[in-house]
């Protein structure tokens, strides 16, 4: 919600961490990458520095945001 981007702007810890609960799984679909395993087959897997690029880029935002 928009109190709680507000928030996270304001420096809450506690609602940045709101918003980053909202949008793991977005974080973690974009994160991964193709494997192919020992057996041919292809499996997916999380790219840590993907992951941790994408979470730092949405901190920025975060803080960047002007309440209005």
């Amino acid at each position: 919600t928009y109190g709680i981007i507000c928030a996270a702007a304001g420096g809450s810890e506690e609602a940045e961490e709101t918003i980053f609960d909202y949008y793991e799984p977005y974080i973690i679909k974009l994160s991964k990458i193709p494997y192919i395993n020992d057996d041919g087959q292809v499996r997916y897997i999380i790219d840590e520095d993907i992951y941790m690029s994408l979470k730092l880029k949405l901190h920025e935002l975060i803080l960047k945001f002007k309440v209005v």
